[in-house]
């Protein structure tokens, strides 16, 4: 037989949710003893006890703040280490009346293992936990298992009601919240974080699992639930279960040239350049809207995440020169500006730690001349850019922040790296830099390496605290040669690691790095330093005999460290990795001591010289390495050559090429494979950066800043973009696009202001993603493809979108919009005055002002855009106004009521008894209803309801503002008279009359009766029946029913058959308290009696009667069947030792008997009739040998006159 199973299906909550399928783990001693399993979510932790569920929901706005989704500075942390000062709410899911939980059935295992080291306690510290995706707890409830699963990216709970298991058992008791609603058969759990909703259950049976079976939860009490299911079949087991976001011009009227790009956690885009003139496009508000004196400023932009609105721009220098090489945004969004400056006057705050430029000797970088010479600057823009929250200069008594080499022949080695180097911030927003010098006096207290290191030029590294007022350290880094420092990140420990080029032979070497021997001509470098800059400790070089130099370093979430650069030479290529060999690129993957190079490849098309310009670089939590660059003909060192014929794949967003384009590179962890390569550009122009840094975000997403040139420049602007035109000779260009598969992005209409009390819609943009969570300003978390909330107050708002595919990494992506929201303005519509006479009517809007309305009815507009129109009133009657608010159009509408006196009339109708006659009965808003004669009446949709019991006129009153009416309803009541048999009682197999007299056709509707329009019929139930009747009048139908109960006979304490031996006593006990008759009465001890004794001596059926305390006379039988038992042995022993001496059969239900033994040749040796004489193994005396022999015994029962015969063998045996 097939077991199916009902399955009742819960889905716990959209807000419990956890990528890349998610997974529980068993407790084997690393949580406390009442936990059994344990899985992590994206917004808390979720835990099975032996008791239920205990669940932690974490505030989304402050765990995803906490975590930083896309803020670089925590990529190296896990969610979980990050959400320390997270607002949370700890609520319990138990099952009430159910049986201890222990550790079940576990399936649907992944591969991987997991460890577990919490706390210092190492009896608490776990390996090799195996993932478990679906666990099945036996006997929850008698008959009822509980399974837990994950479903996409959300934890499952179904219950599993086996056959004859009772759903009704299940409750569930919801403990910890601070409300439940049960709306529209969900549950909606109000925590302090949030509301979160357990969704409808559904159920259905395992052979018909398309079919659902209805199913509700049930309110026990306040806070217990049961689940309410349709019928069904209890027999049954059942289950109660890449893409281009945007490119944009920066829309400058001036010469304004690319250099560097960041993001913020929102997806807000930041473009950094230089600018020319005083045509570049500033905000309201902006901190500066002119140039500062000179003849270049630093040029700043944000735009919107899709790119199509400049959110602010401004200005930044002074009366020199100035050009922002790195840029970054930290935890509170406020924008980190790193550069360097000519001007004597770049603007600085009243507690910067160095408000006095350091000055230096003329140089230039990249076609930008700094005649003063140049000092590193820092500078804090707040969000909007209209104040300068920090500033200082940093340098000495030489030039800083321009790496000043020999243009295309020492480090400066490619077009913009004069203007490299970069900014970072670390968990608490102070500010590092990696940059290079050539003053000796340069403050460097608390670093590493005090003293310039000789050559013409240092690198030097600097940590500022996060308003720029104090250094807590500075350091140079270089040898006896030039020194670069170009790029700068941290670790989890908040140890240092810089890349850059070298010509120091004499670099401080740290005992153990991997690499301490300089190559010759340009070398790249990494070092590791301590978080407070005082030690170096690690330096290894990385470079061939030929040129090389590293440009850019990450760390992955691991603690491993990664570089980017250029080498002429032949570097190390790792088996096993995706490699274009003889390629010029390299990327080096190193241990985070760097002691160990651990992986290593080249890239780009198999030149013999350097092709592509390092921009970004990125390690993703999911290890995926990202890479941008630029080549071709504006990089002007004679050997350079384009980027053709560079890998791309088959979704890149510009396949094609001119050679002088940028390009972008994703490879999979440890540089296995490609997962994607594209180009960027214009095909018949030299796209560059002029200098400085662009950034990956954590998911994947390039921005990159582009110096775009000549405006007739076909670089590719995506529609829609806030400048799709180049409006100067160069213009940066911004590029944001996601080099991953996972991206959400939300369609709204961003300059608009909505009203309050109105609903927005938003459209769900995302590129790639599965299932989609809104997260609302209520903290609510909605799952589904678009969203849309009403707002009801002014102010502005962020909503969220979190775009979820749990086969990817990252499994999640989220993006932010804020909408702003003004007071609404609220119109009442109403009537002003009505002319009974003429059919004049006024309508009045009270409004913010008397002019500016649009009428209209249901017919279209109506002329008039005062706040009071006059018009007549007709059949239309529903009218509507219209204000443009500053936010929106508001509306307001009104229904005219009937306002004419009405007319009066008479109708009439007939209807059945009890039953509601109903008429048609046109009303009118404001008109009043009511009966004279006091009648009760429902008024519904212009229908009138009377109830009918009797013939009468009911008398309708109608008042209007013009007069009233009377309408009279004359009702017929049909009423059908009927005399019936009272219910009666019977004992079983009696006859029952039945009867009913009536002058109304009559119809039996049950019964099997021959003539069902008899007034008579006889019956003899053999159960409990209903017999109903059916009287016809008319179109009236009444139903009559006469019930017959049958007397439930008692059931008799023994069996219907018993099988006794000879001579054995059966004793049956009947129910006491009765008069019994027995039939026969041989072999039984009392004929009258409930308790007998029956020794019968063959088969015999006796028959009893009685009557029972209801007067039925019961009849019952008994059968009793009689064993005669015969023995017989198969060996015998006649040793003379006076045991089994002889063969005998044995019984004492025999009358006759006759035994013959017969030897091997069939002759008879013994025989006796008396089965007391059995044979002792002699003929004559003399004892036979062993051997098997033959019987045969012909006897007769007693009482019995037929003869019975047994053949067999016994052996005799000594």
């Amino acid at each position: 037989m097939i077991k199916h199973v009902l399955i009742i299906i819960l889905g716990i909550i959209p807000y419990l949710s956890f990528g890349n399928g998610g997974y529980f783990l068993k407790n084997k001693g690393q949580l406390p003893n009442n936990v059994l399993y344990h899985a992590r979510l994206n917004y808390g932790n979720f835990y099975l006890e032996k008791d239920g569920f205990k669940i932690l929901v974490l505030n989304p706005k402050e765990f995803d703040h906490a975590i930083g989704h896309d803020v670089h500075h925590n990529h190296q942390k896990s969610h979980h280490e990050s959400t320390k000062n997270v607002g949370g709410h700890v609520f319990t899911v138990k099952f009430k009346n159910a049986n201890e939980l222990g550790f079940g059935s576990e399936s649907s295992k992944l591969s991987f293992r997991v460890s577990s080291f919490l706390g210092n306690d190492p009896s608490k510290w776990v390996s090799e936990l195996i993932p478990i995706q679906e666990i099945i707890l036996p006997n929850l409830y008698e008959g009822i298992d509980l399974k837990l699963s994950f479903d996409k990216s959300s934890i499952k709970y179904d219950f599993i009601v086996n056959p004859g298991a009772n759903p009704n058992d299940i409750g569930i008791v919801y403990n910890g919240l601070e409300n439940i609603r049960h709306i529209q058969n969900k549950l909606i759990l109000v925590t302090s974080v949030g509301n979160i909703e357990d969704s409808a259950p559904y159920s259905f049976t395992s052979d018909q699992p398309n079919t659902y079976i209805k199913t509700e939860f049930k309110k026990l009490s306040d806070n217990t639930f049961g689940i309410a299911l349709d019928t069904y079949d209890k027999s049954k087991t059942l289950t109660i279960d890449p893409q281009l976001n945007f490119v944009t011009f920066s829309g400058s009227y001036s010469d304004n040239w690319g250099f560097s790009a960041t993001y913020d956690n929102l997806g807000y885009a930041y473009g950094g350049g230089v600018a020319f003139g005083s045509s570049y496009p500033t905000t309201i508000g902006a901190y500066s809207s002119f140039l500062g004196g000179g003849s270049v400023d630093m040029s700043i932009s944000k735009f919107s995440p899709d790119g199509s609105t400049l959110i602010a721009s401004t200005y930044l220098g002074g009366n020199g020169t100035e050009a922002p090489h790195s840029m970054i945004v930290n935890s509170k969004g406020e924008l980190v500006i790193y550069g360097a400056s000519s001007s004597s006057n770049f603007p600085t705050v009243s507690n910067s730690y160095d408000k006095t430029f350091n000055g230096g000797s003329s140089t230039e970088a990249g076609y930008l001349t700094f005649s003063n010479g140049t000092d590193i600057v820092l500078a804090k823009l707040n969000n909007d850019f209209t104040q300068l929250l920090s500033s200082t200069y940093y340098g000495g008594n030489n030039n800083d922040g321009i790496n000043d080499g020999e243009e295309y022949l020492g480090l400066f080695r490619n077009y913009g790296d004069g203007n490299r180097g970069e900014v970072i911030v670390d968990k608490n927003d102070n500010i590092l830099i990696s940059s290079v010098t050539i003053s000796s006096d340069l403050p460097t207290n608390g670093g590493f390496q005090t003293a310039y290191g000789g050559g013409s030029q240092d690198g030097c590294l600097a940590k500022f605290n996060s308003n720029l007022s104090t250094l807590i350290f500075g350091s140079y880094f270089g040898g006896s040669g030039n020194d670069a420092c170009y790029s700068i990140k941290q670790n989890d420990a908040g140890e240092i690691y810089i890349s850059g080029g070298t010509t120091s032979s004499n670099l401080q070497k740290v005992s153990g790095s991997y690499n301490s021997s300089y190559s010759g001509s340009i070398d790249g470098f990494l070092a590791r330093i301590s978080a407070n800059g005082s030690s170096l400790l690690k330096t290894t070089y990385i470079g061939s005999s030929s040129y090389d130099q590293n440009y850019l370093v990450d760390v992955d979430s691991d603690g491993a460290v990664y570089c980017f650069g250029q080498s002429e030479g032949n570097m190390p290529v790792s088996t096993g990795v995706y490699s274009n060999p003889g390629s010029k690129q390299f990327l080096q993957k190193y241990n985070k001591e760097l002691t160990v190079l651990e992986k290593a490849t080249v890239f780009g098309n198999g030149s013999s010289s350097t092709e592509l310009v390092p921009t970004a670089l990125m390690v993703s939590d999911c290890k995926e390495v990202y890479v941008s660059g630029w080549g071709g003909g504006f990089n002007d060192y004679a050997s350079y050559k384009g980027i053709e014929d560079f890998p791309v794949t088959s979704d890149a967003i510009q396949p094609q090429t001119d050679g002088s384009d940028f390009y972008i590179i994703v490879l999979e962890e440890d540089f296995n494979e490609i997962s994607y390569g594209s180009f960027i550009g214009n095909l018949y122009a030299e796209e560059h950066v002029d200098g400085g840094t662009s950034r990956f975000d954590r998911n994947g997403t390039i921005y990159q800043s582009v110096c775009a040139c000549g405006s007739g420049s076909t670089f590719p602007i995506t529609p829609g973009a806030y400048s799709e035109d180049n409006n100067s000779s160069c213009n940066l260009a911004l590029i944001k696009m996601d080099a991953s598969t996972l991206t959400a992005n939300i369609k709204f209409e961003q300059d608009s202001i909505y009203c309050s009390k109105n609903v927005v819609n938003f459209t769900n943009v995302s590129t790639g993603g599965k299932d989609f969570k809104w997260i609302y300003p209520d903290e609510s978390i909605v799952e589904s493809k678009d969203g849309q909330f009403e707002f009801l107050e002014a102010g502005f708002f962020n909503v969220q979108l979190v775009a979820i595919d749990p086969s990817k990494c990252p499994f999640t992506d989220t993006t932010e919009v804020v909408i702003e929201v003004a007071e609404g303005v609220e119109l009442d519509l109403t009537i002003d005055s009505y002319d009974c006479n003429t059919g004049n009517l006024s309508l009045l809007v009270d409004g913010p002002n008397t002019t500016d309305y649009s009428w209209s009815n249901v017919n279209g507009p109506i002329s008039g855009n005062t706040n009071a129109i006059s018009l007549n009133a007709d059949t239309n009657t529903l009218f509507y106004v219209e204000y443009e608010a500053g936010c929106g159009i508001v509306k307001d509408e009104i229904t005219v009521p009937f306002l004419a006196a009405p007319i009066g009339g008479t109708k009439n109708g007939t209807s059945c008894y009890g039953d509601s006659i109903k008429f048609y009965f046109k009303t009118f808003e404001n008109n009043t209803y009511s009966t004279l004669n006091g009648e009760s009446y429902s008024l519904a949709n212009d229908t009138l309801s009377f109830p009918t019991l009797s013939d009468e006129s009911i008398y309708f009153e109608t008042n209007a503002l013009c007069g009233k009416a009377i309408d009279t309803f004359n009702i017929e009541t049909i009423i059908i008279e009927r005399i019936t048999s009272p219910d009666t009682s019977v004992c079983i197999g009696e006859r029952v009359p039945l009867s009913i007299t009536s002058t109304s056709e009559i119809s039996w509707q049950n019964g099997n009766f021959t003539d069902t329009t008899s007034n008579q019929q006889l019956v003899y139930p053999i159960k409990d029946e209903s017999f109903v009747i059916q009287l016809s009048d008319n179109s009236c139908v009444l139903e009559d029913t006469i019930n017959v109960t049958v007397f439930k006979t008692e059931e008799q304490p023994i069996n219907p058959t018993y099988t006794l031996d000879f001579g054995e006593t059966l004793e049956l006990n009947l129910l006491p308290d009765y008069t019994y008759s027995w039939n026969p009465g041989n072999y039984i001890s009392c004929n009258t009696c409930s308790d007998v004794g029956i020794e019968a001596q063959e088969d015999i059926t006796y028959r009893f009667e009685y009557m029972d305390s209801k007067g039925c006379y019961i009849k019952d039988s008994v059968i009793v069947n009689v064993i005669f038992p015969l023995w017989i042995p198969n060996s015998f022993t006649p040793n003379y030792d006076y045991k089994n001496e002889q063969f005998t059969a044995k019984s004492h239900a025999i009358d006759e008997f006759t035994m013959y033994i017969f030897n091997r040749w069939g002759e008879i040796i013994f025989k006796t009739h008396d089965i007391n004489s059995g044979w002792d193994g002699t003929i004559n005396g003399k004892p036979q040998q062993i051997d098997v022999y033959v019987y045969k015994i012909i006897y007769k029962k007693v009482h019995s006159d037929r003869h019975y015969e047994k053949t067999g063998t016994v052996t005799l045996m000594r």
